[in-house]
């Protein structure tokens, strides 16, 4: 069995590596394996853990079959630099039983991943001030379907923001990618876009040559401050679609 828990990297040595890869101006893609991306890597094998993300699919951007997320996801995972899972020492049992499917996940496809950190880290490196030191000497794309609230945000608290765009869904990854690779502006780019996101960020980072950050929630938890609720992110996204329709 692979235990990739043996050999974590902390959030300062994630913080390192994208600092160098930026001085060195290489790739380098974060991809962040949570509960919607494994819940359609086990699939057929594991039903109910699939069945339970059928509530979130719509607002994680997974607009298309099974099938084709979970061989483009298990394809991010063989190509991404640095991969964020679940660890079974979390608090959460929710987050405990992630890592154990992970495990069947990595155990099944032979793979064993050079780089691993925790899933949250991107929650975590926001409250590093040498992350945002790497934002305010940088580049900065962000994209996401809060893409117009992250521009305000980044503008005022003086990152130095050259393209913010939205990705809503699987159908946009395509669109997307290019857009990024053909703009030459950015540095670095941090992706929420739920699972669209984790697909993105190697292909990007290589086309690139350039560093795609997964970044989640992290991004919701910037923009709302005191008031970010994630349990609140799905209903209220839900009802602005359903008022939109």
């Amino acid at each position: 069995m692979i235990n990739y828990e043996e050999n974590m990297i902390n959030t300062h040595e994630v913080i390192d590596l994208i600092n160098q890869a930026l001085s060195d101006k290489k790739p380098l893609s974060l991809s962040r394996f949570g509960h919607g991306e494994i819940a359609n890597m086990i699939w057929p094998d594991n039903e109910l853990w699939t069945k339970g993300f059928e509530y979130f699919k719509d607002y994680a951007g997974a607009t298309v079959s099974i099938e084709i997320l979970k061989k483009d996801l298990i394809h991010s995972l063989m190509t991404s630099d640095i991969i964020g899972l679940h660890v079974s020492s979390s608090y959460k049992g929710v987050d405990q039983k992630c890592a154990e499917i992970t495990r069947e996940i990595l155990k099944k496809v032979s793979f064993e991943p050079k780089k691993v950190c925790n899933a949250w880290v991107t929650h975590e490196i926001i409250n590093y001030t040498s992350f945002w030191d790497i934002m305010y000497n940088n580049k900065v794309a962000v994209v996401g379907r809060r893409n117009k609230a992250a521009m305000k945000w980044f503008i005022k608290h003086g990152i130095n923001l050259v393209d913010c765009i939205s990705l809503e869904g699987y159908r946009q990854i395509d669109s997307v990618h290019e857009h990024l690779k053909n703009n030459f502006e950015w540095d670095i780019v941090l992706i929420s876009a739920g699972i669209p996101a984790t697909i993105i960020a190697p292909k990007l980072a290589q086309s690139s040559e350039k560093v795609v950050i997964d970044f989640g929630h992290a991004l919701d938890i910037l923009i709302d401050g005191k008031n970010f609720n994630e349990r609140e992110l799905v209903p209220k996204w839900k009802r602005s679609s359903r008022r939109k329709q």
